[in-house]
């Protein structure tokens, strides 16, 4: 018998208590499979969107990368490979990093639309 949505989520913030990525009043709105793009090529693994962040979870290999929403200052969305699936992030760590973190992920749309959201910017 295929989990409720609601047994879903708590499950999604379960792995990310687990994990301490999930911080007190804050819950998981969605979660989707995609890839995190280096130097190195591609990484599998989950993106979870929370009220609060992005967290990355490798399946293997990358560990976790945590993006807070208000530390993103650029959306852009490009192509993979020919296939337009990309976001690039341009994140502002609070000790001022600046970093380009690009993923690929089904349904684009959809998830720059939730990022747009979450943090007040247009993606390109």
């Amino acid at each position: 018998m295929a989990m409720s949505e609601s047994e879903l989520i708590a499950l999604w913030e379960e792995n990310l208590q687990k994990r301490d990525l999930l911080d007190e009043g804050e819950h998981v709105e969605a979660l989707v499979m995609g890839s995190y793009w280096d130097d190195l090529g591609q990484h599998s693994g989950n993106i979870y969107f929370t009220s609060e962040k992005l967290v990355y979870i490798s399946g293997w290999g990358v560990g976790e990368i945590v993006i807070p929403y208000k530390a993103i200052a650029k959306i852009q969305k490009k192509g993979i490979l020919f296939i337009p699936t990309g976001i690039d992030l341009t994140v502002k760590y609070a000790d001022g990093d600046i970093k380009i973190i690009s993923f690929a992920i089904f349904k684009r749309k959809r998830w720059v639309a939730l990022l747009e959201q979450k943090t007040g910017i247009i993606a390109e």
